[in-house]
């Protein structure tokens, strides 16, 4: 089973990764992260659809 809320931070060391570009900080979601996307978006909309009603 996985688990319901994931902590945020615990996507910093495996998620995110910040790139330096012309002295500017970027961050940039790791495939790993990009490819769970998805299933964030799915859970954000199922979630807005259960409170609107």
């Amino acid at each position: 089973m996985t688990p319901a809320v994931v902590k945020a931070s615990s996507w910093l060391k495996t998620g995110i990764r910040v790139e330096k570009v012309n002295n500017l900080n970027l961050f940039k979601f790791t495939e790993e992260l990009g490819l769970q996307m998805p299933e964030f978006l799915d859970r954000k909309n199922a979630i807005e659809l259960i409170v609107s009603k």
